[in-house]
């Protein structure tokens, strides 16, 4: 199959994954605050964001396996491949395991819950709702995991259609569950049940397609592990930094402010990362082409596909920002009902700071395919870092427009050491030629 057409069945796969994650987010919002209230759907969303930090677990080994098992494979490094895999598979079964016996156990000595302002959902439901979303994000690591097997058979296309379809089933389920119960308890299993059957499907149906990468104990080795110490610390950055971007805001705003407030700016920041999430579909489509060129010294094909990305997507997500700054208030109050909390200006600067996004995110997905990605890794955890402590000195006295502010701030910064990164990958792979 040729490089094209790839890419074509790539941005076909990540198309779809972005309906289905926008369908999950138009139908779950109205749906889940219909079936609990504003209050308790508040209070979801800031429970929610917990697991994230807990699925950290993996030390950034998943993102660094990746890579490094994509680049053997192809290399023809087989044996090489198989050990880098297995070993990253066995660390995170067992780190993961540990971690949600640990993660549970401590919520009988701390009091959480009162720490959030969190009022409508008791704390016996509150454990077994952490539980049960710490369990599923656990897993849904471990599907990454598996997703490297087709990633190196050249098969992700596939992959992301599988992956979307486990998506889309597990939030239907749990949609039902919310409407058919009203228990934010039935909700949260339903997402793991279904998660944990979807991994076991991914599973055997790379074996019956014939991927030769799987699971094999017996290469489980120290070396391999070696190897993959230092990308993995590098790799953490990224998930360290996107969880304090992200959920660490939710978690924060709920803490200074409310969970209301925190929910609320959950609804903004959604519907402004639309652009983000159309890029994602160009972005994740080239990633593994990416890898394959330069795995084989193909450095200006590298250099033609991120010309290309950028050129394709930053237009048509200027376009799409602009409708949404003029019709986001009818969007708002059609998807949520609470028209009377929205900001055109609030809305307007997380449009900037979402444009700015897309145009450096290309540049960390051609680092990430590369390997080269460990400098802007640590300028990201710490960017993200300076973020959160600008958002806990600026939120109760400037509100959520005073965060927007250093969202805004934050991405400038992102894309200055992006494209550093980026210039000096390219002086890398000038030399090599």
């Amino acid at each position: 199959m040729s490089v094209l057409k790839r890419v074509v069945n790539g941005i076909g796969a990540n198309s779809f994954g972005q309906v289905v994650n926008l369908l999950i987010q138009l139908v779950s919002v109205p749906v889940l605050i219909a079936s609990w209230g504003f209050g308790a759907y508040s209070e979801w969303v800031v429970l929610s964001a917990i697991p994230t930090y807990l699925a950290l677990s993996d030390l950034g080994v998943t993102t660094a396996a990746s890579s490094k098992v994509v680049i053997w494979h192809e290399r023809g490094r087989l044996k090489v491949a198989s050990a880098v895999y297995s070993t990253s598979f066995a660390f995170l079964l067992l780190v993961g395991v540990s971690v949600l016996l640990l993660a549970v156990g401590s919520l009988a000595f701390f009091d959480l819950f009162s720490l959030l302002n969190l009022k409508s959902i008791r704390s016996g439901d509150g454990v077994l709702i952490l539980s049960a979303l710490t369990g599923y994000s656990l897993l849904c690591l471990l599907t990454n995991m598996v997703s490297i097997r087709y990633r190196a058979s050249k098969a992700l296309p596939l992959s992301s259609f599988i992956m979307n379809v486990i998506r889309m089933l597990e939030w239907s389920a749990a949609l039902l569950c919310a409407y058919l119960t009203h228990s934010l308890v039935a909700t949260s299993l339903a997402l793991l049940i279904v998660r944990s059957s979807g991994i076991v499907v991914k599973n055997l149906l790379a074996d019956r397609l014939g991927i030769s990468l799987r699971f094999d104990p017996s290469v489980v080795g120290k070396r391999a592990f070696i190897t993959l110490i230092r990308p993995s610390l590098a790799s953490l950055a990224f998930p360290i930094g996107l969880a304090l971007n992200v959920q660490g805001l939710t978690i924060l705003l709920s803490i200074l402010l409310s969970p209301a407030h925190a929910a609320i700016f959950g609804l903004y920041r959604t519907i402004s990362r639309v652009l983000v999430q159309f890029s994602t579909v160009v972005n994740q489509s080239i990633w593994p082409e990416i890898s394959y060129a330069f795995s084989v010294g193909d450095n200006q094909l590298v250099r033609k596909m991120i010309r290309y990305a950028l050129r394709f997507s930053l237009p048509i997500a200027c376009v799409m920002g602009a409708l949404i700054v003029v019709f986001g208030g009818s969007i708002f109050d059609v998807w949520s009902g609470r028209k009377a909390d929205y900001s055109a200006t609030v809305m307007l600067v997380l449009i900037v700071g979402a444009l700015t996004h897309v145009a450096w995110q290309v540049y960390w997905v051609a680092m990430m395919a590369t390997a080269s990605y460990s400098a802007f890794a640590v300028v990201f955890m710490l960017v993200s870092m300076v973020s959160v402590l600008a958002v806990f000195c600026l939120a109760q006295d400037f509100g959520l427009l005073g965060v927007c502010y250093v969202l805004v701030a934050t991405e400038g910064v992102l894309f200055c050491f992006a494209k550093r990164g980026f210039y000096r990958l390219e002086q890398r792979m000038a030399r090599v030629n």
